[in-house]
């Protein structure tokens, strides 16, 4: 009997029974009992109806050579060929070449895995065959549910439609109702980060802004399946953090996602496992730490991995040849009459070329390619060029008896052009007048950053971002209220490469000509040296043409003052993004150092000794580099090499992407500074690795001690110093537990872009939105008395002040009674609610009265950390933080000892976590949880969508208990 399908939509069968939509290999289908006999290891540990299932999967391509596609060369050396040589059926030349061959493969609703191998080894293949894209040619594939794949930038779309026009029109080829795609375009919008690009055509779209709509329809089609073919690196880094809480939130939903990438870092941190694929086959499959790390054994052992890299400093710019025209002089603006000679001119040589490719090259051709179809046509050939030849010499006298049509050379058309047009602006770029800035909360910045600024600042603003040669068209049409500049060797994906820093050959005036025309619309400008105090001398010459200037090294301010002739210096130091610098992790961390940088073998002799203090310790407990300069040029690298001695310990190297991944990864870094008398300047990575919650061991410096004191930052000042650290840090799990604490909250507090960001502005001058510190609505299920007691004195020693309190009682709390809360809790606001009867009623009170953005939940049987409100607010900066809690958290044992519980959920996303340890965004609670918070010990959300913040500022017991516990559950800032 026919097998049915009802039970879940299948959408491919390749087994032979065509009438039943279930695979008979599938686990649970009525014919699978007898077919699951043949199946492979792979298959009988997932007996539970898995998302995807492949078995004996193999895919072919035939290279076929048709005659009518040959070439007449090729067409007169096989007529010497062996007879049958190379040839197919029909007398067709074609081999065969398995780009899949054997491959097993099961995934499991819910499971998140990665597909890495080299290029050519079947990855795309793989995931083609498993979205039904191609069919293979032995074995079978069968895929559960609805499948969304990106395999390829902008595939599908219509280049002449508008981007909400293709996703219309691929939402219903994925079998979506219009008022479906109605419902989710404003989502799909926002997440492709399109804007009013939305209504543009897709193929005025960048690569990047087709991947990001790709990706955006592709989740947004509520797929079962989603595959993923190395499209996730599409936008910056913002746009990447995004993407990775999105594919968090799959995995919570148990969706099934299939990512193949070249990004060990996100196979690492986003897969459950790994598959690596060589030459067609499985070559390992297991847990992505070990598979990626047999991989980049592989490719590091046979050279694969090898990559050019150059130091951070470009090198000159070559000369251009002496001989090279230059063109006349141009005047300084369009007109309407040059505009239409210079379209004339394009429009004429355009038709002529046209026609010349339609009379010569088409007609040769046409005749080669008949020659090429049978004997007769090939003995025509001879005949036919004649004739050819012929007709041109029939037409050249032809023309020139009629006279060819005027038109102007491009030299007369050169004649009057302007240097730099930009755009279409049809004037001189200076003269630019700007478009007034949209109004909002978020400034309008213009912007030349490095990719790594970029990435940081973007979420702080509204960056804008051009070229040299399209500033003014850009802020003509968008407008700025500020201009910043860093001291970038790049800028702007490279387009400002040789415009910003000084060089001995003068690359060009545009961004004088760009900070002239801020100056003139009124923008104020704003330049930032992140390289001093080592390159002060090579930006000073276009620091002096902005209104103020920020530098990264605080004893740089009297050099700037003196140099430009004004006050109006600032010491701006680097700092870390929440967005993408955050302590959530998804594994736990190697007891291993790690070191990440360059060895400089002929330069910074102090920076080599500091160096030794650190590596030759860590070398005996496991140490890893990875090395910047890793696979460089042997000419580049020759003067980076580390020692023998550290050799055995380099890695390779990491992009900056996959370095934020490791900095997750090991408990300890370790970090050598090159400035070390500087009170503002070191190393952004400390910074960066402090806010992912990983201590760091370094070497003396005057500007860690000055910003971070000893918050998580440890400094080593000899080879003993350096173990008696490692040792601590890597096997005492209690000291590095308040270490990592103390680092994440020194930073995530106080050296946030953020507060950056709201510095540049004052620097400049700008009125921005300052943002406010938001309110918390406090609840607490407290009766009058002594419970209410505990909870007013926990509000009342907290640091954080801008709070209000909700009180559900069974009691009545008289108005004297609430008054005299209220002046003990600083005068904040208290609102008392019945706790039972009225219930429903006094929930939907407390949404109507509440107005803080945050609700905190207490509890009379915890006691609180002075710092406990201001944590809390701290980690909603976190992305995709709507819930926090405390699963890790210090309890009273059953000998009244203060111990921590949980440890594994530290920094994780859970399940559940203790109702007295919830905050959530109001906005993200309803009456319904709002009453399991009140009743329930323990608060629960669906899915993995509670974040578990650090053990510290909470015990589950009475404040006399904890004090009398001993246990340092409080955590205090050390400097």
């Amino acid at each position: 009997m026919p097998c049915s399908g009802a039970a879940c939509r299948i959408r491919r069968c390749c087994c032979t029974c065509s009438s039943r939509p279930w695979p008979s290999f599938w686990p649970g289908s009525p014919c699978s009992r007898s077919a699951r006999a043949d199946l492979p290891s792979t298959f009988d540990a997932h007996a539970a109806a898995p998302a995807i299932a492949a078995e004996n999967v193999g895919v072919k391509f035939l290279i076929r050579y048709h005659r009518r596609e040959i070439t007449l060369r090729e067409t007169l050396i096989r007529l010497f060929e062996r007879p049958g040589a190379g040839r197919g059926p029909g007398g067709r030349w074609r081999e065969e070449f398995w780009a899949l061959r054997g491959v097993n493969l099961t995934v499991r609703p819910g499971e998140t895995i990665g597909v890495i191998g080299p290029n050519g080894s079947g990855k795309t293949t793989l995931l083609k065959t498993l979205a039904g894209i191609l069919g293979a040619d032995q074995g079978r594939v069968a895929v559960r549910g609805r499948v969304g794949c990106l395999l390829s930038f902008g595939v599908g779309f219509n280049p002449a439609l508008s981007g909400r026009e293709n996703v219309y029109l691929n939402g219903s080829l994925l079998g979506l109702a219009r008022r479906t795609i109605d419902a989710r375009m404003d989502a799909i919008v926002a997440m492709s980060e399109l804007g009013d690009f939305i209504n543009a055509p897709v193929r005025t779209y960048s690569a990047g802004m087709r991947g990001r709509l790709g990706f955006a329809i592709a989740v947004h089609i509520d797929p079962d399946v989603l595959m993923l073919d190395e499209v996730l690196g599409v936008g910056d880094a913002a746009f990447r953090a995004k993407t990775g809480t999105i594919l968090e939130r799959f995995r919570r939903a148990r969706k099934t996602v299939v990512i193949a990438s070249h990004s060990m870092s996100l196979i690492r941190e986003t897969c459950d496992r790994a598959v690596w694929l060589e030459k067609g086959t499985i070559r390992l499959e297991g847990p992505p730490e070990e598979v990626v790390r047999a991989y980049l054994e592989s490719t590091e052992a046979g050279g694969g991995a090898a990559r050019a890299h150059r130091a951070e400093e470009p090198e000159e710019p070559r000369r251009q040849p002496a001989e090279a025209p230059s063109l006349p002089p141009a005047p300084e603006r369009f007109d309407d009459q040059f505009e239409a000679r210079l379209r004339s001119a394009v429009e004429y040589y355009t038709l002529a070329q046209q026609q010349h490719l339609d009379e010569v090259r088409y007609r040769l051709g046409d005749a080669l390619v008949k020659a090429c179809g049978s004997p007769k046509d090939f003995l025509c050939l001879p005949g036919r060029l004649i004739a050819l030849f012929f007709a041109g010499l029939r037409r050249r006298r032809e023309r020139r008896r009629q006279g060819a049509p005027s038109a102007p050379s491009v030299g007369e058309v050169l004649e009057t052009a302007p240097l730099a047009p930009h755009l279409g602006t049809g004037c001189d770029p200076r003269q630019t007048v700007f478009a007034a800035p949209p109004s909002g909360s978020r400034v309008r910045v213009a912007a030349i950053l490095d990719t790594f600024s970029h990435a940081c600042v973007a979420p702080e603003c509204d960056l804008v971002t051009f070229r040299p040669d399209n500033w003014a068209n850009v802020l003509r049409t968008t407008g700025a209220r500020l201009l910043l500049v860093e001291s970038a060797w790049h800028g702007n994906d490279g387009a400002w490469q040789y415009r910003i820093a000084s060089y001995p050959q003068h690359m060009g005036d545009e961004l004088l000509d760009l900070a002239a025309c801020c100056r003139r619309n009124g923008v104020p400008t704003v330049f930032w040296n992140k390289e001093d105090p080592a390159h002060f001398d090579r930006f000073i010459g276009k620091a002096r043409a902005f209104d103020a200037v920020c530098t990264t090294d605080a004893l740089c301010v009297p050099r700037y003052k003196e140099a430009l002739g004004h006050g109006a210096v600032h010491v701006l130091p680097f700092a870390a993004q929440p967005v993408l610098h955050n302590p959530i992790r998804r594994e736990e961390r190697r007891r291993a150092p790690c070191f990440a940088g360059a060895y400089y073998a002929a330069r910074h002799e102090q920076r080599r000794e500091d160096m030794a203090m650190l590596l030759r310790p860590a070398m005996r407990f496991g140490l890893d580099i990875y090395d910047r300069m890793h696979g460089a040029p042997p000419k580049e690298r020759a003067d980076f090499l580390f020692p023998e001695e550290y050799r055995p310990a380099v890695r390779g190297r990491l992009e900056y992407g996959e370095m934020v991944a490791a900095y997750k990864r090991y408990r300890v870094f370790l970090n050598v500074n090159s400035v070390v008398h500087s009170p503002t300047m070191f190393s952004r990575r400390v910074f960066e690795l402090l806010a992912c919650g990983t201590p760091v061991i370094t070497t003396p410096s005057d500007g860690i001690g000055n910003l971070l004191g000893a918050n998580g930052v440890f400094v080593a000042r000899s080879e003993a110093e350096t173990e008696a650290l490692l040792q601590k840090l890597l096997h005492d799990d209690d000291a590095w537990a308040e270490a990592s604490a103390l680092g994440i909250r020194k930073v995530l507090s106080e050296h946030t872009y953020a507060v950056r960001f709201a510095a540049l502005c004052r620097a400049a001058g700008i009125a921005a939105a300052e943002r406010e510190d938001p309110l918390v609505s406090v609840i607490a299920a407290a009766e009058p008395g002594e419970e209410l007691d505990r909870i007013a004195d926990c509000l009342r020693v907290q640091t954080y002040r801008r709070f209000e309190a909700h009180v559900f009682s069974d009691a009545p709390l008289a108005a004297a009674e609430i008054d005299a809360l209220r002046r003990k809790l600083g005068g904040a606001a208290v609102h008392r609610w019945p706790r039972t009867g009225a219930a429903a009623q006094s929930y939907r009170g407390f949404f109507d009265k509440a107005q803080g953005a945050i609700a905190c939940n207490l509890h009379p049987g915890f006691s609180y950390g002075e710092d406990y409100l201001a944590d809390c607010v701290m980690f909603f900066q976190v992305p995709g933080v709507a819930v926090q809690g405390k699963a890790c958290r210090f309890v009273a044992d059953a000998g009244g000892r203060i111990v921590p519980t949980g440890a594994e959920c530290e920094h994780r996303m859970v399940r559940e976590a203790p109702s007295g340890t919830i905050a959530a965004l109001k906005s993200s609670l309803s009456p319904g949880a709002l009453h399991a918070l009140l009743t329930q010990p323990t608060f629960a959300a669906p899915g993995e969508s509670i974040y578990s913040t650090y053990r510290y500022n909470c015990c589950e017991a009475p404040a006399h208990a904890a004090r009398a516990g001993g246990a340092p559950w409080t955590l205090r800032m050390r400097g």
